[in-house]
């Protein structure tokens, strides 16, 4: 496809615009494309992004948190747009927990297990859950429920052997 501009070099960008519900399409090479500004985006550095998500978490403001093993404080951490050390993330708990859920989804990290041996981490998991879940029960004094994951608990651990 020609440039619908110059007509004489293929067309490498590519823009739809839709104006009163009407739909046009423009296929312009990449040197008309510079002449009208449409290749000329701005740069984005990777803290000016971080610090973006840090800027509309509203406790990030205000905090004046700092990590007891390295020092830095969280308003360091949105500048640098990196933590000083591990411990960092338990003194910046608070502010990184709804950040983390906004980006990612969640705030527990799941990372990913080989297929084979997956299959038997999720089983294990499963089996811790039922066991907390009992134990609320047994605490609750709900021992009808505590039985039945009691029973259920044994099942999946008959199934495993």
């Amino acid at each position: 496809m020609l440039c619908d501009r110059c007509q004489q070099n293929p067309a490498s960008v590519h823009m739809t615009s839709v104006i009163n519900n009407q739909r046009q399409e423009h296929h312009l090479c990449a040197k008309c494309a510079e002449q009208q500004g449409l290749l000329n985006t701005p740069s984005l550095s990777l803290q000016e992004l971080l610090s973006g998500f840090f800027a509309s978490n509203p406790q990030s403001t205000t905090t004046t948190a700092t990590c007891p093993r390295c020092g830095m404080t969280y308003q360091q951490f949105r500048s640098l747009g990196r933590l000083g050390c591990g411990d960092c993330y338990t003194a910046f708990d608070a502010q990184l927990k709804p950040m983390l859920r906004r980006i990612h989804g969640t705030a527990q990290h799941s990372g990913k297990t080989a297929k084979v041996s997956g299959e038997q981490l999720q089983k294990r998991r499963e089996l811790d859950n039922l066991r907390a879940l009992m134990q609320d029960a047994i605490t609750a004094e709900d021992f009808e429920q505590a039985a039945a994951l009691r029973d259920q608990i044994r099942d999946m651990e008959m199934e495993g052997k």
